[in-house]
């Protein structure tokens, strides 16, 4: 995109992917069959239910020709639903994920009006970039800060406007810490009696050579909890066990299709008992999975009995429960033993969102694991700068044909033809990028399960920390890197001298991306054509939610996108003011979309109760910094005199970074003695149902497989 009219065309091509989608979407979930898939979860269901004996033809086609005419009235739908009805249909975690679009809007909207009112006239009129031309300069940066004379007094304007944003976004930063504080607190007060509020887990449970692991446990607790201790369950090695579990739920889930089928096609199917169905006895189908389903069961309880029956089975960890919450708070928060690192104590996650493949590893090499996955992590972002370097190649056509010379008659008559040449320009770096940021998500999960977190929404925030920090490093610096030594054919050293002039020349290449994703990731997001047809296509679908496979929202991916997306409006909204409507834009988008999902489509996978927004706040306040030290280098680079007068702020930044957390963070990892006595006192009252302890958990903490059969 070399002009402002090459932006627009792109920016026009993307919208109209977009609004295509959207309108497939639109359409595609009036089908009546469809409903079962894209509102699984809405609360409305009852409004569009099917029922078994419809017609074939009216489970395909709406004949309900007015519905053609309200084919948008899902967005209304999705804004109208209030926050407190949100947050008892999809949970806090859902709710507070939202919000993230809510203050990416309330943050950038004033930026960019006081942005295009001030800095776009100031920019435009320092006239320093319009009498020049070459490859690296376009119309763009004619409204960036490149085109201000060295020296000039206009960039006072632009250190002014870097304290007003600063000021304005921690503002309401603050606001919003304190807002989801206040929600989580009052999430937590009012929801009903969980087990995890009556449970801790006790990991490295030291070995004695004359009790039971649950003597051991029984005795400990008793003995420093004599009143308040009611029972606990023992930690099994059960690899052996799921494995079986797993075999038999496969056979059910083929006995029940084969019993689905008879019933449909009124008589008997059978199957071949070799590999793979190809050879072997032919037998009732019915007959053979039922005796497989039996055997795997018989198995099964075999496995039970000898892992509980023999102590070199169970891991030296446990969750114990308590009669009260005061008092499991208090367990959680206080040193059990004279030696800190035996009977060690934390608050038990939710019971779905344990991560039991974590809990087999022993708790003393957590530390070892971490730096493992650190060195390992940082190998890979290393490796990843070389596709990062092909994508910034690939930004233009003259770059593709010296990377691949074979295309070059093929190049030179996409060059003469305008609406081709952009289209290219803007796929090719956009889906490459995006192919690269889906490769390194999976491999960054892997290397992140190796770390040992024991929930999944601790793995997610682990996960999505490390995948912020490719945001910053490798598809941020790294594009602005290795954009500047392709374009620019310098050295290294030499460039890393210089970088700061060279930011605003990537301006347009952000925005590219951020059109692609308008497309790419929301809308795609919404119209999920892929497990669609897998739905329709599936011979073994029966109707009703057990239907579609579960999905949920992937925080590990999407809550970085998001911070990748603020972290460009934040370091362009004083460089190049124009890149913020793409951000506004797209976070508008998103909101709509996700806002859906979470309402109709996405399964609650765990409750965590926002445990996650000590991070998100913590990578705003470094996306807030990093700007900040861009800019010094920019208007240092400019000749601006004043620059010295940044320098205090991104020391108040990152002060104010933890002054909010001594504030706020505790709130969302620490569960306050008072506010377990008071959710104590509540269940007390005459009001309150009363509640069975044993019966809540009873088989609340035993594992998966212990449960079934």
């Amino acid at each position: 995109m070399d002009s402002l009219e090459d932006l627009l065309i792109s920016l026009a091509l993307n919208i109209s992917v977009a609004v295509i989608i959207l309108c497939l979407f639109s359409i595609l979930r009036l089908i009546p069959k469809n409903k079962t898939f894209y509102f699984r979860t809405s609360p409305y269901k009852v409004r569009w239910s099917l029922t078994r004996t419809a017609p074939l033809l009216k489970e395909f086609l709406n004949f309900q020709w007015r519905n053609y005419f309200k084919v948008w009235i899902w967005i209304v739908e999705t804004l109208e639903m209030p926050e407190p009805a949100l947050i008892k249909h999809a949970g806090l975690d859902s709710t507070v994920y939202l919000r993230i679009y809510i203050l990416g809007l309330k943050i950038l909207c004033p930026i960019c009006l006081l942005a295009f009112c001030i800095l776009v006239p100031v920019n435009w009129t320092g006239q320093a970039l319009h009498h020049v031309h070459d490859t690296f300069h376009s119309d763009i940066d004619k409204l960036s800060i490149s085109n201000i004379p060295y020296g000039s007094n206009k960039l006072h304007a632009h250190i002014a406007m870097c304290y007003v944003f600063t000021l304005w976004t921690l503002y309401i930063l603050y606001e919003e810490y304190k807002k989801i504080a206040d929600m989580r607190h009052e999430f937590l007060k009012s929801r009903d009696p969980c087990a995890e509020e009556f449970t801790v887990l006790v990991r490295n449970i030291p070995v004695d050579p004359d009790n039971s692991i649950n003597d051991q446990i029984e005795h400990f607790f008793r003995a420093n909890y004599p009143y308040q201790y009611l029972t606990h369950q023992v930690v099994y090695n059960t690899k052996s066990l799921s494995r079986l579990t797993a075999r038999k739920e496969r056979a059910i889930k083929m006995l029940n299709y084969y019993r689905n089928k008879n019933q449909r096609m009124s008589e008997n199917s059978t199957i071949k008992t070799g590999w793979l169905g190809l050879w072997g006895k032919r037998m009732d189908a019915i007959g053979y999975y039922a005796a497989e389903v039996e055997n795997r069961t018989e198995e099964e309880n075999s496995e039970k009995d000898k892992l509980t029956s023999d102590d070199t089975n169970v891991i030296r960890a446990a969750f114990v429960s308590f009669k009260t919450c005061q008092e499991a708070a208090k367990c959680s928060q206080s040193q059990q033993a004279i030696k800190a690192t035996k009977w060690v104590t934390e608050s038990a996650p939710e019971p779905r969102d344990i991560y039991w493949d974590n809990l087999l590893r022993p708790w003393i090499n957590t530390s070892i694991r971490k730096m493992l996955v650190w060195a390992t992590y940082a190998s890979v972002l290393c490796f990843y700068m070389i596709p990062i370097a092909v994508v910034q190649s690939m930004e233009n056509l003259e770059e593709i044909k010296k990377l691949l010379p074979k295309l070059a008659p093929v190049i030179e008559k996409l060059t003469h033809m305008g609406l081709v040449k952009q289209i290219v320009q803007l796929l090719i770096p956009g889906i490459t990028l995006k192919i690269a940021r889906e490769l390194l998500r999976i491999i960054i999960e892997m290397i992140c399960k190796m770390e040992g977190c024991i929930s999944h929404s601790s793995f997610e925030r682990r996960s999505a920390e490390r995948f912020f920090w490719f945001y910053v490093g490798n598809i941020f610096l790294g594009n602005v890197l290795t954009g500047t030594i392709i374009q620019l054919h310098r050295s290294p050293f030499r460039t890393l001298k210089v970088i700061g002039s060279f930011v605003p020349l990537k301006a347009k290449f952000f925005m590219s991306t951020i059109m692609v994703d308008i497309w790419a990731e929301v809308a795609v997001d919404i119209l999920n054509l892929v497990k669609l047809l897998k739905f329709r296509l599936n011979p073994r679908v029966k109707y009703g939610d057990e239907a579609v496979d579960p999905a949920h929202l992937l925080f590990s991916a999407s809550e970085p996108q998001v911070q990748y997306y603020l972290l460009l409006g934040l370091v362009y909204a004083v460089i190049t003011p124009l890149i913020l409507p793409f951000v506004i834009f797209i976070f508008l988008c998103s909101y709509l979309v996700y806002s859906h999902q979470v309402i109709n489509f996405y399964d609650k996978q765990y409750e965590s109760g926002a445990v996650f927004w000590p991070t998100v706040h913590r990578h705003i306040i470094y996306s807030v910094v990093i700007s900040e030290v861009l800019l010094m280098l920019m208007l240092s680079i400019q000749g601006e005199k004043l620059t010295p007068l940044l320098i205090p702020l991104p020391f108040l930044t990152l002060g104010f970074l933890k002054y909010s957390n001594n504030k706020f963070r505790s709130a969302f990892f620490v569960y306050p003695i008072e506010a377990a006595m008071v959710k104590d006192i509540i269940q007390q009252q005459p009001t309150q149902l009363p509640l069975d302890l044993n019966e809540l958990l009873q088989d609340a903490y035993m594992h998966p497989s212990f449960k079934g059969g």
